[in-house]
C-alpha cells in the first residue's frame, strides 16, 4: 500500500485505558458493508469447479451474494463440486466466520445412497460447518452460522455444494431442489499478531510548560491489518486520535467495536503520523501523557512518554476595565468595561516589568553548583543566575525582583535585583556574606502582597579555619 499521513482530529472522546497486547483481532464485513450496503468485489475470493457446477459473486448489487451449485437435473457423479475459497491476507488469520448464507437441495435422491452436502472447511479440509444429511432433502437453510469465540487459525476458507462421493456412485437431485448455496454479510474477524514499529519521533512535548496545540509527528509501519490511528492515554484515560480515513476508518461509527472494516486489509503499511496534542482540552497543571499508535487490530506501541508535562493555557489578560502601565509609561493598554449601556468603569494598574504575569515563574541557580545549594569558603565570590518567565516563556524585562537575606527564620536584610533581556537574573554576594538562605520572589505588582512566584537558594559559608559557619534552618524551594 502507498505510504500516507494521518492527521489527528481535536481530542474529546474519553475511555478507559485498555493496556497494549499483541494478537488482537478486527472485523472485515465482506459482500456487504457494516452498514448493509453493496461491498464488492471481494478481495482474495477464488472460485473452483468439478462436473457440471458454476460459482457466482455479484456482491456489488444490492442483496448480492457469493454463491455456488450444481447445475441441470442430474444425477451428478461423486466429485462435483461448486466451490468458493476465501484467502486470508499475509499477516493475519481468520478466528471466526459470522455468515448468513441460503443453503437447498441437500440430501439424497430416492433409491441412492449418494448424498449432497455443503461444507464450510479450512485449508486442512477441517470442517467448521457441515450440513450432510442422510435422509431426503432438508428443505431450505436460511439464517446466520456463527463460528463462535474459539478461535480457528484458518488461512483458507473454502465454502462448497457437492457430492460428497467417489466417482463410482452419483448424486440425484433430491425433492426437486436445485443443490446450491449463497452467503451474504460475510463478518471475518482476523487476527493480527504484529505490532506497529516507530520511528523519527518528533515533538516538543516536555520541553517546559505545554500550551495550546503541540505538535507531534512519527512514522510507523505495520505487518497485517496496517498503521490504524494514533492513541493518547492522558491520567490513565484514553483519547483516541483520528484514523487515516478512507477504508482505513471505523466501518460503522456508530455501533460496535472501532475495530471494523470493509476490506480485508483497511489501513496502510507505513504511513507518517501527525498526533497534535490540544493541551486546551486538558486541566491545568500536571498530567501524565502517553503516545501510542495502533493497527487495525488494536495493537499497540509506545510512541512517547509515559511523562509528566505541565498544562498551562491560563491567560495574563488583563481584567476588563483596567488601564495596564508597564512600570511607568513605557507601555499603555487600556480595556474598558461597559456596565450599562452609558455607564463605563475603567482604573489604572501598574504592573511589574514588560510582559509582566500572574503565572510568572523564577527559575535560579548557583552558577559553581548549577543548583540551590552552595557551599563556599568565606571571601570567595558566589554569583547566581537565573531568569523571569511568563508560562509561554517570555522574559519578564525590567522587573524588581525582591531578595530577602535570612538566617534561623529572621530576616537579615532585603534588597532586589532588575531583570535584564530575556528575563536574565545575575546576582553576586558580598565577599563578606555568610551563611544564609536567600529568598527572590516576584510581584505581578509592586503593591500586591504576596507574590505570584517564589524561589529560595541555601548558601553555607565556611570560615578559614575551615569549621563550618551555623547553617540557616530555611529550606530551599
Amino acid at each position: 500500500m502507498q505510504k500516507k499521513t494521518i492527521t489527528a482530529i481535536t481530542i474529546i472522546a474519553s475511555l478507559a485505558a485498555v493496556p497494549a497486547a499483541q494478537g488482537k483481532t478486527y472485523d472485515a464485513h465482506l459482500c456487504q458493508t457494516a452498514t448493509g450496503q453493496p461491498n464488492g468485489p471481494v478481495e482474495n475470493l477464488h472460485s473452483n469447479t468439478v462436473g457440471t457446477a458454476s460459482t457466482t459473486e455479484t456482491c456489488s448489487t444490492t442483496n448480492g451474494s457469493i454463491s455456488g451449485q450444481l447445475d441441470g437435473v442430474g444425477p451428478w457423479f461423486g466429485g462435483s463440486v461448486a466451490e468458493q475459497t476465501l484467502k486470508a491476507p499475509a499477516g493475519v488469520i481468520v478466528d471466526r466466520v459470522r455468515v448468513r448464507r441460503t443453503v437447498q437441495g441437500l440430501g439424497h435422491g430416492a433409491g441412492n445412497a449418494a448424498r449432497i452436502g455443503y461444507f464450510l472447511q479450512d485449508e486442512h479440509g477441517t470442517d467448521i460447518e457441515r450440513r450432510e444429511p442422510f435422509f431426503n432433502g432438508l428443505g431450505v437453510i436460511n439464517g446466520t452460522f456463527d463460528s463462535g469465540s474459539s478461535p480457528l487459525g484458518a488461512a483458507t476458507l473454502r465454502f462448497s455444494v457437492s457430492c460428497n462421493y467417489s466417482a463410482l456412485r452419483d448424486c440425484a437431485k433430491p425433492t426437486g431442489q436445485q443443490p446450491r448455496f449463497e452467503l451474504r454479510d460475510l463478518v471475518l474477524s482476523l487476527r493480527d499478531e504484529s505490532t506497529p514499529a516507530v520511528s523519527s519521533v518528533s515533538t516538543t512535548l516536555g520541553n517546559g510548560p505545554a500550551a495550546g496545540v503541540v505538535p507531534v509527528t512519527f512514522n510507523a509501519t505495520d505487518i497485517g491489518g496496517g498503521v490504524y490511528r494514533p492513541v493518547y492515554v492522558i491520567n490513565g484515560s484514553e483519547l483516541p486520535g483520528a484514523a487515516i480515513g478512507g477504508q482505513c476508518a471505523d466501518a460503522n461509527p456508530t455501533g460496535g467495536s472501532a475495530y471494523q472494516f470493509n476490506v480485508l486489509i483497511p489501513c496502510p503499511s507505513g504511513a507518517t503520523v501527525k498526533a497534535p496534542l490540544d493541551t486546551r482540552t486538558l486541566p491545568e497543571g500536571p498530567n501524565t501523557v502517553a503516545l501510542y499508535v495502533e493497527d487495525a487490530a488494536g495493537n499497540r506501541t509506545l510512541v512517547w512518554g509515559p511523562k509528566a508535562i505541565i498544562v498551562d493555557n491560563r491567560e495574563d489578560a488583563t481584567a476588563p476595565g483596567e488601564t495596564v502601565v508597564v512600570n511607568g509609561p513605557t507601555q499603555t493598554v487600556t480595556q474598558t468595561l461597559t456596565k450599562t449601556k452609558t455607564k463605563t468603569k475603567t482604573k489604572t494598574v501598574v504592573v511589574n516589568g514588560r510582559n509582566a504575569s500572574k503565572n510568572a515563574r523564577l527559575t535560579l541557580w548557583f552558577v559553581r553548583t548549577k543548583g540551590k545549594k552552595n557551599t563556599s569558603r568565606y571571601g570567595h565570590r558566589v554569583v547566581v543566575r537565573g531568569f523571569l518567565r511568563d508560562a509561554k516563556g517570555r522574559g519578564i524585562v525590567g522587573a524588581h525582583v525582591e531578595l530577602a537575606h535570612v538566617l534561623g527564620g529572621k530576616q537579615l536584610l532585603k534588597t532586589g535585583v532588575k531583570t535584564r533581556k530575556g528575563g536574565a537574573i545575575t546576582f553576586i554576594a558580598p565577599m563578606n556574606v555568610t551563611t544564609r538562605s536567600l529568598r527572590f520572589s516576584y510581584k505581578y505588582r509592586s503593591t500586591d502582597k504576596k507574590p505570584v512566584t517564589r524561589q529560595t537558594l541555601r548558601l553555607t559559608v565556611l570560615p578559614r579555619n575551615g569549621a563550618p559557619a551555623p547553617l540557616d534552618r530555611e529550606g530551599g524551594r
